[in-house]
């Protein structure tokens, strides 16, 4: 399972997203991967011209990976086994099969599987059931990645990236599990990203979304997508603070640790004006699935392994999990609003309040919004 030196890394990233983006340019700046890009939406732009990056810390640039194509299996024809998957697609388990999305490109044995969990929990031990015998490893950005157009994005100037197994697998040797993700840490650090392997990634990750899981889901059921108004509804503050608590005590299970002010400065950050709503908002207007398995079903999972109770959570889930439902098959909205119409969301990786020493940051970089990305 390990790379050898002597040749170039071979890298597929999976989905067409400002993570994505960001990780193929940096990847490629290196001179020691070879790159393939898997990008469905805007393809012919993308395989044509390559990718727009506006950064304050790289300078402007317009790259082209090596190798861009529609699908995994597209990738998979070319030949030879990759090293790394990065696989950076919205986690919807209730509407597709994650594993299926990179299948054709994962060599059992060989291939080590980074999936980005910026934005979700849980995901991992799907894919670590389908792929046995392969390294799965979790990647959390804090990189300030925005997106300014379908191919085009801008860089403000953080590139703190956090990667390591958010289980271990005792089918594969600790020591290989480090060394795929020092070997990975290494080589973004050639291409001047702030990469760490993490000892315990589980905390990047609940520091990550301890926030959104306790806003979005009750912005949607309230319909009030301003967070300083929504906690402003009847028994809306109380039931947010009592998400955040039972958060806390699943984490504190896995070995995460907060500082005491951790969250009262999370819901402060939460309660701060944003530039659009929610993504999970953005998804409930436009009648899009949202992501009530990773935001809620997740931490239930979790929570019932370590015997942990979160009533609010479930309650979350039930109410969620119908309306998704429902909400799906309601007729078309009408024409878009003005607000709709405006410029793209900024895709911000900029990190939440990070309880010293640990780093995370909050909702970042997302994918292209449209139909879930198969590769």
């Amino acid at each position: 399972m390990a790379v050898m030196a002597s040749e170039l890394i071979r890298v597929c990233v999976v989905g067409g997203n400002a993570v994505s983006a960001f990780l193929s340019w940096r990847l490629q700046a290196t001179n020691a991967c070879d790159v393939t890009l898997v990008w469905k939406s805007g393809f012919d732009s993308v395989h044509q011209y390559g990718i727009s990056f506006r950064s304050k810390l790289f300078g402007n640039e317009r790259f082209k990976p090596r190798h861009v194509v529609r699908t995994p299996e597209d990738a998979a024809g070319q030949g030879g086994a990759f090293d790394y998957v990065l696989l950076c697609v919205k986690a919807l388990p209730d509407v597709y099969d994650l594993a299926a999305v990179v299948e054709s490109v994962v060599t059992p044995q060989h291939t080590c599987i980074l999936v980005n969990t910026t934005h979700t929990l849980g995901v991992e031990t799907h894919l670590e059931q389908r792929f046995p015998t392969n390294v799965v490893l979790s990647l959390v950005s804090g990189a300030d990645v925005g997106q300014l157009a379908a191919s085009e994005f801008e860089h403000q100037g953080a590139t703190e990236i956090w990667v390591g197994p958010a289980n271990r697998n005792s089918a594969i040797p600790a020591a290989i599990q480090a060394d795929m993700a020092d070997a990975l840490a290494m080589t973004l650090n050639s291409g001047q990203v702030d990469c760490k392997v993490s000892d315990n990634i589980r905390q990047q990750q609940y520091e990550r979304m301890i926030g959104p899981i306790a806003f979005h889901p009750a912005s949607v059921l309230f319909d009030t997508p301003a967070h300083a108004e929504l906690v402003e509804r009847a028994g809306a503050r109380a039931l947010v603070s009592g998400v955040v608590d039972e958060l806390l005590r699943v984490a504190a299970t896995q070995g995460c640790a907060f500082a005491d002010d951790f969250k009262e400065r999370t819901i402060e950050a939460m309660l701060r004006p944003a530039a659009a709503h929610s993504i999970m908002y953005q998804d409930y207007a436009a009648r899009r699935p949202m992501e009530v398995e990773t935001y809620l079903g997740s931490p239930m999972k979790l929570a019932r392994a370590a015997d942990v109770a979160v009533p609010r959570i479930e309650t979350l889930y039930a109410l969620l999990h119908h309306l998704n439902l429902v909400n799906q098959s309601r007729p078309a909205a009408p024409a878009s609003s003005p607000t709709a119409a405006g410029p793209p969301q900024r895709l911000s990786s900029a990190p939440l309040p990070r309880p010293p020493p640990n780093g995370a940051g909050p909702p970042g970089p997302r994918f292209s919004r449209g139909p879930p990305m198969p590769g």
